[in-house]
């Protein structure tokens, strides 16, 4: 039964009520079309059928950001005609229709179909599944309808805009042998000359330095510097501890930004780039190199699922597991809570380390009162203090949203140029 079926029987009832309370008759006719329309739409129409086949248009859609997706959904009449049929596809609140709508309304003869069409976009990344879709079926009158859902579900992943970053300055210390853009000073197959050294057996005959060998008297070899790559792994911070803010400008939206770009910009310059996302579950994407391995990179960004703080404690038994081997490692969080300092300590005793943190320090604008002002100073004292206890072990870059181009990871820890050096 519908809302109009309940709505004209109980004005027919009240009328009736009202004329014979009143003594009215003319209150009591006034019921009599109501009552022959009921009672006709009973006689004439029966239970609407809803036998409808649904169907998606693809399978499974990418889209970064700000952009936009066409979404087909195919309705297909399988029983009775039905005078009207209603389709709606639910959207999550992420998303947003920018053109045509996700309700639909048609009438079907048996056999007969329709096709839903709009577009979506979203302002933030993530991972999201469409369905069930929703459909209800009136007949002539109105006064009868059947609802039913029907499960047709459909994975939209928004990928986190990669920005190009001018200024991102990264230079691991731990190279491999596969050809590359970082200068490496250990000496190798190359273009540039780096030293001279003596010859020893199994040295290429094409590299002798013949002055050096007639000043000296014995054989010696050009040395040339090397371009190679690095292995590089990125860690990033998906626990709830860490979050704050409302999407899109939440702190995990900026982590995923930042964490898009510095893995496009490692995997730009033959880097081999891996993963590792702590969240509602650890995952885990191998080393690698080109644009399906920045691919895979996203996508596992995205689909992560915001998790428990404490997993944090067991991220370097996590990394151990993984990549065992030597590997530059970039941990990318927000900060926001200090159970992240001990694991990254026990990182950064044992591995190369690198710390960036999305900065939001005074991006609302100015402060409105003294005890704003009063707060945005404890704010940025405890952010000093935490880069200052990471610099004791690693190296600290901070990230500012709104000048993307800023994004540095330099060497700044003393400790760390004395390890070097040694």
């Amino acid at each position: 039964m519908t809302a109009k079926r309940d709505g004209l029987v109980s004005a027919a009832l009240l009328l009736i009520g009202v004329g014979v309370v009143l003594r009215m008759e003319s209150v009591v006719v006034l019921s009599i079309p109501i009552v022959v329309y009921v009672v006709l739409a009973e006689a004439t129409s029966g239970e609407p059928s809803l036998d409808i086949a649904v169907m998606r248009g693809p399978e499974g859609g990418k889209i970064f950001e700000g952009g936009a997706v066409e979404l087909k959904v195919t309705f297909t009449n399988r029983g009775k005609a039905m005078e009207l049929l209603r389709a709606e596809d639910p959207l999550p609140a992420a998303l947003e229709v920018v053109e045509g709508s996700n309700v639909g309304f048609a009438s079907l003869a048996h056999g007969g179909s329709f096709e839903m069409c709009y577009k979506v976009t979203s302002r933030a990344p993530g991972s999201h599944i469409l369905g069930p879709v929703k459909i209800s079926a009136t007949d002539f009158f109105g006064l009868r309808s059947k609802v039913s859902t029907v499960e047709c579900p459909l994975v939209l992943d928004v990928l986190p805009r990669v920005e190009q970053h001018r200024a991102v300055n990264f230079r691991p210390r731990r190279t491999e042998s596969w050809p590359g853009q970082f200068v490496s000073t250990r000496p190798g197959p190359g273009q540039e000359f780096y030293a001279v050294r003596q010859y020893t057996p199994g040295d290429p005959a094409r590299n002798i330095n013949w002055k050096a060998w007639a000043r000296l008297d014995r054989p010696h070899t050009n040395e040339f510097v090397s371009e190679v790559g690095a292995d590089v792994v990125i860690v990033v911070d998906k626990t709830s501890a860490s979050d704050f803010g409302v999407a899109p400008e939440s702190a995990l939206t900026y982590v995923e930004r930042c964490s898009a770009a510095v893995s496009s910009h490692l995997l730009s310059l033959g880097n081999r780039v891996g993963m590792l996302v702590v969240g509602e579950r650890v995952l885990v994407v191998s080393p690698g190199t080109g644009r399906r391995q920045l691919e895979r990179v996203l996508l596992t960004l995205v689909r992560a699922k915001k998790g428990p703080a404490s997993r944090l404690r067991q991220l370097p038994e996590f990394f151990s597991i993984w990549f065992p081997g030597a590997t530059n490692v970039i941990v990318i969080s927000s900060l926001a809570d200090d159970a992240i300092l001990n694991p990254l300590m026990r990182f950064g005793m044992r591995r190369d380390l690198h710390v960036i943190s999305p900065s939001f320090v005074g991006q609302q604008g100015r402060p409105g009162s003294e005890i704003e002002e009063v707060a945005l100073t404890l704010v940025r004292l405890r952010r000093w203090t935490v880069a200052e206890r990471i610099r004791r072990f690693g190296e600290f870059a901070e990230w500012t949203p709104d000048s993307p181009v800023d994004l540095l990871l330099y060497r700044s820890s003393p400790r760390l140029l004395r390890r070097v050096a040694r």
